[in-house]
């Protein structure tokens, strides 16, 4: 009889944490909002069950990892705590399931000028384009470490922006440029130069030319 009053008790409690538990459907947008606790900050924006705006989310989900750049939609267990603290919430948020995790797609194209320039990066101003039927060449180039170029020139308007690595560009004078990942170059038109990669890792470059059908892109010294 002892056994069925404790086993009696312990469903009416579970029964009454269940009334205190209820879980929801939270759509969590892929990135933060500005929004403003005792300081300006950074919240999760948050779309709950069927609301159709965004809300800022100004606690913690126990056990949800967020990741910017992705849309989620999850199940959360909502549990009201018995006596809070006086600037904290009233609710505790556990994940229960994440149901999707989707790569957010952007919302807006964005352009950036990596090359605006009429002169090579010596400072020379470039010649005039060659007379006759116009031809353009995209070479990607792959440099391994530690290798240095043949010495070169280019008979014709070139320029280059790195994917990966550092390349080293050097002219005849001893003149030297650094180039690095994700810069832009404006190739010496006319005079002799080469380069080299000094470093550890593999530099991969995109290089355009702008000739014409007959045009070398380089010619060896």
């Amino acid at each position: 009889m002892k056994y069925y009053r404790y086993l009696l008790f312990f469903v009416f409690v579970f029964t009454i944490s269940l009334s205190h538990a209820q879980t929801y459907t939270y759509t969590i947008a892929p990135e933060k909002g500005d929004c403003y606790g005792m300081r300006p900050m950074k919240c999760m924006q948050v779309k709950k069950e069927k609301a159709t705006e965004w809300s800022n989310f100004y606690s913690a989900i126990e056990g949800f990892d967020y990741e910017p750049g992705y849309t989620y939609v999850i199940r959360v267990k909502e549990k009201k705590i018995k006596n809070p603290p006086a600037d904290g919430s009233s609710i505790r948020y556990i994940l229960k399931k994440v149901i999707s995790k989707t790569p957010a797609v952007a919302s807006k194209v964005t352009s950036e000028v990596l090359l605006d320039t009429t002169t090579s990066w010596d400072g020379t101003l470039l010649p005039a384009y060659p007379q006759g039927q116009p031809r353009v060449t995209i070479l990607q180039i792959t440099v391994p470490p530690h290798t240095q170029l043949a010495p070169h020139y280019h008979p014709i308007i070139n320029c280059a922006v790195i994917l990966s690595g550092s390349l080293k560009v050097v002219k005849d004078d001893g003149t030297a440029l650094i180039i690095n990942e994700g810069e832009a170059i404006s190739e010496l038109v006319g005079s002799i130069h080469y380069g080299v990669n000094e470093g550890e890792v593999p530099v991969r470059l995109i290089v355009f030319y702008a000739g014409t059908e007959t045009s070398p892109l380089s010619v060896k010294e």
